[in-house]
């Protein structure tokens, strides 16, 4: 048997009021409005979190916790360390 995480970073799940979901991997934010897109991003995590990882970092320009926002459009959902919604189109 092994010892250690089997994962790098906690997961923390909040339901939200409106039906959705309010989800932290490490310093990334993201909220979904499907409870299957949730499962889904999850389970691609879990099963390869360095690949997701990488695929976030490339996507994002890294960790957004005291970044500056890259110029590149964000995924939609994603949120900045002061809770505001990025890739939105507002």
């Amino acid at each position: 048997m092994k010892f250690g995480k089997a994962i790098p970073y906690d997961i923390r799940i909040k339901a939200t009021a409106n039906m959705g979901f309010d989800v932290h991997v490490g310093c990334c934010h993201v909220v979904f409005i499907e409870a299957i897109d949730m499962l889904d991003a999850l389970a691609v995590y879990i099963r390869n979190p360095k690949g997701m990882e990488r695929e976030y970092n490339e996507a994002c320009g890294g960790c957004l916790a005291g970044m500056e926002l890259p110029d590149q459009p964000m995924p939609p959902g994603t949120v900045d360390s002061t809770g505001r919604i990025l890739g939105a189109n507002h």
